[in-house]
């Protein structure tokens, strides 16, 4: 209870504090003389922002209130319609369409919040630029700090105009606000502790009447001379008037037509800041924060408080942290800073009518100069040099030419930076050829032997990422110097595997379309593995064309269009009579064989067996046993918990399955499937054993022979990780 009210009695104070700075500053000129109803609406708009989040936000005591992000904005925004309005309007006019304005861009924050929050959609600040975010912040900075001048002197302060800066009738006025905000940046950024803040407003404001006591000047000649905000009260503090609904007749549409782009900035820059808010507030506290739900309670306090004439608010990073620091952590703390806020607004402005004016601007300069130091000098040392640049430029557009132009820069800047960055991105993940990579399928040995020959036939990229003309290009690049490419053998076929593709645009398959172009003019077939329905779609009229098939090939994955190349390979070696027939297993064996030894006899200890298509040869999880292929072709695969099947590997005849299984007694950990009709000759465990006690040396040869099947194995699986190595 007592951290609650000490903690709400506390913000509440800087709450009240900083909506009066707020208002100061977007009711100043021809508006200073509604200064205090302009206090009035935006303390409305605290109570009832403040409560609702109370109410409905995820982590107690965190409080909200009003934002100073934007109140630079709807300070330009302001000052736009005062100029803009017609030469006949009243003030009056001037000042209702000015709070219509306001109450647009809180209504417009409600509604964004809410969708969000209801399409669960809170993640969204993952994807905004951090330059942008930094620039925004940055140039948020830079207005509030000439705004606050501006409230110290009364005079207009901006990037192109400083004079009134060094004036010798202001300078004294602004001096002692710099002096105020630069010694609460120092000691905030020594020590973050809770009383710091409001310890040094009560210092500053008894410094004031100190000495004023000392130069003997009174309070009504302060307020004359616009040291106390009782010179900005025009009705002698009564703040709570409302707008009605006949006030609507004074509004000037056309005007505010006219600001719809600054005002629709605020929502974008309201979810940008609220969501760094909460991930902050999560950060710190170490507590999870529902994104969607706070979003949606942020919402609602807007377009009640949008309702009222109020501007936005929402998740306060600096008020929550403080209470969290103070132990309040309950949403109590909330209704005792709303409380607060209610009290001034009921009693009227006699509360504020001896605050300091230096004081409320040396607040504001201080939280502009907050933004300077983190955003400009803090990002110099953590910044690449290009968001860094990137930063500052918006910064200086936003005080210069606009706040939307300032952002719109800096987003077009991000992507083109972003694109820029991404095309540098290797987008061929592997660099790989038949001579190293193969397919899941075991050939008789000559097969083998020639494949890594002539491996330099087949080439494979092996693509990643989201695929976009610029990358599409350089792929293309890559295929043109391998074709090209006089010192190595002729490509034969080109595989490109999208399996760790994300997508590509349209404009990638203008690249494809001449890749394929290329291919078919030099007689190589191109194939397309692991394309996602999507990416089919994409192909279909202008690549996967129907009767091409000759030239292109799609496949479901890289080992299935891997493994029709080697076929055609092979196909190849048997009509240029690369090699001999590979040997049967017969064959292989009397070679394995030491010449005392025939093979007959080692037969002795198989049995053959027969396999029709389908067939299990071996059940994964039975016991383990070894097979030799004559004729067919088997699979290996793996069968998972939920139906699936896997390939681990095909054997064709004049090779082994079932050796690991066997020499390391273990039950089979995948099933074994005829293809086709099969040949097979069978060695159980127990006929081994019966092996190498009655005839070690036909089983010191059958032990060598299979090393040698198992190294060949090895060193294919060496040559295929080294090669992923060197194409990373």
């Amino acid at each position: 209870m007592l951290p609650s009210l000490a903690g709400g009695l506390v913000t509440g104070i800087l709450e009240v504090t900083e909506v009066t700075a707020f208002a100061a500053l977007i009711f100043s000129g021809d508006l200073g003389a509604y200064i205090s109803r302009g206090i009035g609406l935006m303390l409305m708009g605290s109570v009832v922002v403040v409560i609702l989040t109370a109410l409905f936000c995820s982590l107690p005591g965190v409080v909200a209130g009003l934002q100073d992000n934007v109140v630079a904005i709807l300070a330009l925004v302001s000052a736009a319609i005062v100029s803009q309005m017609p030469a006949w309007a009243t003030h009056q006019e001037k000042f209702t369409t000015a709070v219509v304005a306001i109450a647009l861009s809180s209504l417009l924050t409600g509604a964004l919040f809410l969708s969000l929050g209801q399409f669960r959609l809170g993640n969204l600040i993952r994807f905004i630029p951090y330059p942008v975010i930094g620039g925004v912040l940055a140039g948020s900075g830079l207005l509030l700090t000439f705004g606050a001048i501006s409230v110290m002197t009364g005079a207009s302060v901006s990037l192109f105009h400083l004079l009134p800066i060094i004036q010798p009738g202001l300078w004294v006025k602004w001096l002692p606000g710099l002096l105020f905000a630069v010694f609460l940046l120092v000691a905030l950024r020594r020590r973050n502790h809770v009383l710091i803040v409001p310890g040094t407003l009560i210092a500053a404001i008894v410094v004031f009447y100190i000495l004023l006591g000392l130069t003997n000047t009174s309070i009504a000649k302060a307020t004359e001379q616009g040291w106390l905000l009782g010179a900005l009260f025009s009705d002698q503090g009564r703040l709570w008037q409302p707008l009605n609904v006949s006030d609507l007749a004074q509004v000037n549409w056309v005007v505010i037509g006219h600001q719809i782009g600054s005002l629709l900035v605020i929502p974008i820059i309201g979810v940008i800041a609220i969501l760094l808010n909460l991930t902050s507030i999560e950060l710190a506290t170490g507590q999870n924060v529902d994104l969607n739900r706070d979003l949606k309670a942020a919402g609602l306090a807007n377009l009640v408080a949008g309702l009222g004439g109020s501007m936005v608010g929402w998740h306060t990073l600096s008020h929550s942290m403080l209470n969290y620091k103070m132990g309040a952590r309950s949403r109590l703390v909330g209704f005792v800073l709303a409380a607060v806020c209610g009290i001034v607004l009921w009693l009227g402005g006699s509360l504020l009518l001896y605050f300091p004016n230096l004081v409320l601007g040396g607040l504001l300069l201080f939280l502009g100069l907050d933004f300077l130091v983190t955003w400009v000098y803090d990002s110099w040392f953590k910044l690449p040099i290009t968001d860094y640049l990137i930063m500052i430029l918006i910064l200086i557009v936003i005080n210069t030419i606009g706040f939307l132009e300032g952002v719109g820069l800096g987003l077009v800047l991000a992507i083109v930076l972003f694109v820029v960055d991404y095309s540098r991105i290797n987008v061929v993940k592997h660099t790989l050829t038949g001579a190293t990579f193969h397919s899941n399928v075991s050939r008789p040995r000559l097969y083998q032997q020639l494949l890594r020959r002539k491996g330099d036939w087949l080439y494979i990229l092996e693509l990643q990422g989201f695929i976009f003309f610029g990358t599409a290009q350089k792929i293309l690049d890559m295929v043109r110097q391998r074709i090209d490419n006089r010192d190595l053998p002729p490509v034969r076929f080109l595989v490109l595997d999208f399996r760790p593709v994300n997508g590509f645009d349209s404009s990638a398959l203008f690249g494809f379309a001449k890749m394929k172009q290329l291919t078919q003019a030099r007689g190589i077939t191109l194939a397309f593995t692991h394309l996602s329905p999507k990416m089919q779609r994409q192909m279909k009229k202008e690549i996967l064309r129907e009767g091409e098939k000759d030239s292109l090939q799609v496949f479901a994955d890289l080992d299935h269009g891997i493994e029709w190349c080697e076929d055609q390979m092979i196909a190849s070696f048997e009509s240029l009579d690369f090699g001999s027939t590979p040997s049967t297993l017969m064959k292989q064996l009397e070679k394995a064989l030491p010449s005392s030894v025939s093979a007959s006899d080692l037969m002795t200890y198989f049995e053959e067996k027969k396999a029709e298509q389908g067939e299990y040869i071996i059940r994964q999880g039975d016991d383990s046993a070894l097979y030799f292929i004559e004729t067919g072709q088997v699979t290996v695969q793996l069968e998972c918990d939920d139906g699936k099947t896997i390939r681990l590997r095909t054997m064709r005849s004049g090779t082994v399955v079932g050796e690991l299984g066997l020499y390391l007694d273990r039950k089979a950990s995948a099933s074994v499937i005829a293809d086709e009709p099969c040949t097979l000759f069978y060695l159980s465990a127990k006929k081994l054993k019966e092996m190498e006690n009655n005839a070690p040396e036909i089983a010191s040869a059958f032990h060598k022979f299979l090393a040698g099947i198992l190294s060949e194995r090895l060193i294919d699986t060496n040559d295929t990780l080294e090669a992923l190595i060197h194409s990373l």
